[in-house]
């Protein structure tokens, strides 16, 4: 299947190991949130995947083909950092050229590719504006046009949102999702925010600790989280031993019937 893909992943940093064999099946057009606390291993990955760090063991396929030899530059995955990283003595247009400058895409077809990324990102008419001359908001679409601008295979967002206060971060994340409903780049976005990545992805691979604890679709990994961590997480949650009998589970907390087989278990419960 067209995509990327991520097999038995091993990354260390100083000689620790951060990510213990990850595996992740991205599909082609698909967003996916990486969520998480913060150190739990999500920017690590996803600076993994652009090529700038070392992998110790696994691998990273693009439709069916190992990325590991292949230079950052030529990957065809572009990151946007919570830092953005524009250039601030660079108009608007020539932060969004940067990339098509290295790819030595023609000045008319540069020309017209800005202004239709600057359209795309509600800035049209801004070109010939100083970068400190922007808004924090404005920025955020900025380094957006200019990573859409290397017509990259995978956008890698890493909590480029984070900055923003709550107004100017709903209205990102919406055109954010706009923008890969219309273009269909495969998207990851890192977020630590739930609310966030519940509204926007397809499916949220929750990380802690350098591992996936669960790869679901914003309805599944809410509704029935695969591990306590999950669910914590979600909401606030209550744990019950008990045993099931006779399609009956008992606990202290009282009785429910289920399909389930006879034998103890744990049951989950949260306040709707």
């Amino acid at each position: 299947m067209a995509g990327l893909k991520i097999v038995k992943l091993k990354v260390h940093l100083q000689k620790e190991e951060i990510l213990h064999q990850v595996d992740l099946d991205i599909q082609e057009g698909e967003f996916i949130a990486l969520l998480g606390e913060s150190g739990c291993g999500k920017t690590t990955l996803l600076k993994t995947i652009a090529g700038l760090l070392e992998v110790r063991e696994g691998d990273i396929l693009w439709n069916g083909d190992s990325m590991m030899h292949i230079s950052p530059e030529k990957r065809g995955t572009v990151i946007v950092f919570q830092d953005l990283r524009l250039f601030p003595h660079m108009t608007v247009g020539k932060n969004i050229a940067f990339p098509m400058e290295i790819q030595k895409v023609p000045k008319e077809e540069q020309l017209r590719r800005i202004q239709k990324l600057l359209e795309a990102v509600e800035l049209a008419g801004y070109e010939k504006r100083k970068i400190r001359e922007m808004s924090g908001g404005q920025m955020q679409r900025i380094a957006l046009a200019r990573a859409l601008a290397a017509n990259p295979k995978v956008l890698l967002l890493d909590e480029p949102f984070s900055g923003l206060d709550e107004r100017l971060r709903l209205e990102m994340g919406r055109l954010v999702k706009k923008l890969h409903d219309e273009w269909k780049i495969t998207t990851i976005l890192v977020t630590h925010d739930k609310r966030e990545a519940l509204q926007m992805a397809d499916r949220i691979a929750f990380m802690k600790d350098g591992e996936i604890l669960q790869y679901d679709t914003p309805e599944d990994i809410s509704r029935h989280p695969a591990v306590e961590a999950v669910s914590d997480y979600f909401g606030r949650t209550s744990y019950a031993k008990g045993v099931v009998s006779g399609g009956v589970f008992r606990s202290s907390l009282g009785e429910w019937k289920t399909d389930l087989e006879d034998g103890e278990y744990e049951a989950m419960l949260r306040p709707l």
